[in-house]
């Protein structure tokens, strides 16, 4: 019996520990941000209706005879907002950066559209120039040029945060720069905030990331449509009023880009799809700004519960296993993974919580396991020998 509850404390200290170090270190970063991704592959598609994207894309390339290298003419941006406003759609929002001025009628007629229309939100970008000898970096805001920043609603940052592997899991509200004292909004908070006035009085969601909540692949779930489709005078897959009360994100997403200029395209929960690899980052934008008016954004338990319960399953999984035949120790590891998948995603369907399952998923529950089995032989093994020698 001594040698059992050694054997069960040791398997409870293997089973907590490595569960707290992969939770709490970078070598666990791959089994967090896989645990992120998992439920996503379960859960059905959902088809979000508040929100319309307008595709820069490279249909609208060719039948608006707009050259690739050149900058997209912004009397397409004007028309494209006069009919937003005779339409009513909640707000208007460009990832684009208009920075410079260019022909002075048509950006007079782009201002005056967006005065007129009185909920454009125009990007804003955050530029880092390295300088001195120590590797120091100056960051400066990238506005639009002055006549459209005052024609403009508000700005949003265009800025987004990718993990080590590509893939945007969190989303900032808003961000401080060099020189700001108060966080200027992002493009997805700003046109919320046109969408939804009184998510101004939550500043705690303002002010900290919080977790994506994907739909779906981007062109699978987002309702979409080319700009060359939004100017058409006549098209029966657009009839008029089908902008009413959206919220509509416009900007570039193209497939015959030249792979240099590919730079606005991450990694999704569902990039494991071959033909959904990427997402724009205009799409991130619109989802995290879904996620704000819907408010089913993703959350995730705070530090302490979460090292609380990968300690508690540890100590759980290193003690009972012990205890267990090795047989049902099988069983019982498979029914526990079963379990906590089935919780985890029960939480991320219903809650809109997700949990690093896979630490006790993929470390735990397998360390518990072998270090019983081993335990187990090796007790067997000890009074087989203490047997024979009896008998000898």
């Amino acid at each position: 019996m001594k040698s059992r509850t050694k054997a069960a404390i040791i398997g409870a200290v293997l089973a907590a520990g490595l569960g707290y170090f992969s939770l709490t270190t970078p070598l666990g970063d791959s089994l967090v941000r896989a645990s992120y991704d998992l439920p996503f592959k379960f859960r059905p598609f959902i088809f979000p209706n508040e929100v319309v994207m307008v595709y820069l894309d490279d249909a609208s390339h060719e039948k608006l005879h707009q050259k690739y290298t050149e900058v997209w003419n912004r009397a397409f941006h004007a028309k494209l907002v006069n009919r937003l406003t005779a339409e009513h759609a909640k707000a208007v929002v460009f990832d684009l950066i208009f920075s410079d001025a260019m022909d002075p009628a048509t950006d007079r007629a782009f201002a005056g559209a967006m005065e007129q229309n009185g909920n454009v939100v125009l990007g804003a970008e955050l530029v880092t120039t390295p300088f001195g000898p120590r590797g120091a970096v100056e960051v400066m805001l990238m506005r639009p040029a002055a006549t459209f920043d005052h024609s403009a609603a508000d700005l949003g940052l265009d800025s987004v945060f990718p993990d080590a592997d590509e893939e945007i899991r969190t989303y900032r509200p808003a961000a401080k720069y060099a020189g700001q004292s108060t966080p200027m909004s992002s493009e997805a908070w700003a046109g919320a905030l046109l969408a939804d006035p009184t998510l101004l009085a939550n500043h705690a969601l303002r002010d900290s990331p919080f977790w994506l909540n994907y739909y779906g692949p981007e062109m699978a779930t987002l309702p979409s449509v080319s700009l060359y489709q939004a100017l058409a005078d006549s098209d029966p897959k657009l009839p008029r009023g089908f902008f009413s009360n959206k919220v509509v994100f416009v900007g570039e997403r193209l497939g015959a880009e030249l792979p240099a200029n590919r730079k606005d395209e991450y990694g999704s929960p569902y990039s494991w799809m071959p033909q959904n690899r990427f997402f724009s980052g205009v799409g991130v934008h619109a989802t995290a700004c879904l996620n704000l008016i819907r408010g089913d954004y993703l959350r995730r338990l705070d530090w302490m519960s979460e090292r609380i319960i990968v300690i508690a399953l540890g100590i759980l999984f290193g003690v009972g296993f012990v205890f267990i035949r090795p047989v049902p120790a099988v069983l019982t590891a498979i029914l526990s993974v079963v379990l906590i998948a089935l919780v985890d995603y029960l939480f991320f369907v219903k809650f809109h919580y997700w949990f690093p399952c896979l630490i006790p998923m993929a470390v735990q529950i397998p360390i518990a396991l072998v270090w019983a089995v081993a335990s187990e032989s090796v007790q067997l093994y000890g009074q087989l020998l203490k047997l024979q020698k009896s008998q000898g």
